[in-house]
């Protein structure tokens, strides 16, 4: 009986002892994860923020993460997607403390595509793509051929690969936003295009080489059919086309880096810029004659404009102004004028008044 106690005692202690261990390896932090210190859970945690003539500093303007974030047209309200909710809503950055569910569509969608109304899109769902039409609430899934739609920056027009797995081959294609007629612009027997509009007429085309993930960029003419090659062989390559179409922002990785250049369409010619980042956490004004830029530096970002007439890069909020931000899919907001970038170190989207 005496030995049956101590070996339940016994047990009881050994259960103790890996409770204990397994609760002191939970709490240790991982030599890879990002330490967080008290201000940066601050900045996690504060309220929703308001707007500001004087304030600096990035303001919160959404409560909850925010994906594909759109600016409507001549104004000042801004349309998002909440992926775990599949809600479409939409905030008015002068007060945004109550944004409006718009629509609700499929949960966690991987890309969206907006109309420039911002009354349409089209959402991917991995090999699976989908338009919605936010006005009449219908939902369509688009034919199984289809693959990069992309509306185009001034109509509902649609560009996209149309390809045939079986023949090994397809078209880069418009067509209006049913689908219900198109044009096949260009033949190809690559399936990896990523299709931008450049303008209302041109696509910006990229292919990547599968064998060395090496990228060439190419202008596509819709009207008289033309292509012509731009970039050719950049490694994590990133491109921005300006509002007018006359530029384009891109980055590559080099020896030395990441290079920023910006690309004149016509004169086909380039101007390296004197700031390391990704075009990708850039932002065009709306006129085409400025850029915006968030810098990396030690774990936080600097932001910079860079005026297209000096391709000098001026410093407007450093990152101790800036605090805690790592600013991606950064857009300008011609009515204040403001920047309004997704923080990717909380999901949420703020806002930068820019001074006139």
């Amino acid at each position: 009986m005496v030995k049956k106690i101590l070996k339940f005692f016994a047990l009881v202690a050994g259960v103790a002892i890996v409770a204990f261990a397994v609760s002191l390896l939970v709490s240790l932090p991982s030599d890879n994860s990002q330490k967080i210190d008290d201000s940066s859970l601050e900045r996690f945690n504060e309220p929703v923020g308001e707007y500001s003539p004087q304030s600096r500093a990035p303001v919160k303007i959404t409560p909850e993460e925010a994906n594909f974030a759109f600016s409507m047209p001549n104004s000042t309200k801004i349309r998002y997607y909440h992926a775990r909710s599949g809600g479409i809503k939409e905030v008015d950055i002068m007060d945004p403390k109550s944004p409006e569910l718009i629509a609700t569509i499929k949960p966690m969608a991987s890309y969206i595509t907006w109309s420039p109304n911002g009354s349409e899109l089209i959402a991917q769902y991995g090999a699976e793509y989908r338009h919605i039409n936010l006005k009449t609430g219908k939902d369509t899934k688009l034919a199984g051929n289809i693959f990069f739609p992309v509306f185009s920056k001034s109509s509902t027009d649609v560009a996209y690969l149309y390809f045939d797995d079986n023949a090994g081959e397809g078209d880069i294609s418009v067509a209006d936003s049913s689908f219900a007629s198109f044009k096949n612009i260009l033949k190809t027997r690559l399936k990896s295009w990523e299709i931008y509009w450049n303008s209302g007429r041109r696509l910006s085309l990229i292919a990547t080489s599968a064998s060395d993930n090496l990228a060439s960029v190419f202008m596509l003419d819709i009207e008289n059919k033309e292509l012509s090659q731009l970039l050719e062989n950049q490694r994590e390559l990133r491109v921005l086309s300006s509002p007018d179409g006359s530029k384009i922002l891109y980055s590559r990785k080099a020896r030395t880096g990441i290079v920023l250049s910006v690309l004149s369409v016509s004169e086909n010619s380039r101007v390296d810029l004197k700031i390391s980042t990704s075009s990708d956490k850039c932002a065009w004004s709306s006129d085409s004659t400025t850029i915006y830029c968030a810098v990396p530096s030690d774990k936080d970002d600097s932001f910079y404009k860079i005026p297209l007439s000096t391709m000098e890069a001026q410093e407007i909020l450093s990152a101790d102004e800036a605090g805690f931000a790592d600013a991606r899919e950064m857009f300008y907001i011609n009515a204040l004028p403001a920047l309004v970038f997704k923080n990717f170190k909380d999901g949420r989207l703020y806002l930068i008044q820019l001074q006139k």
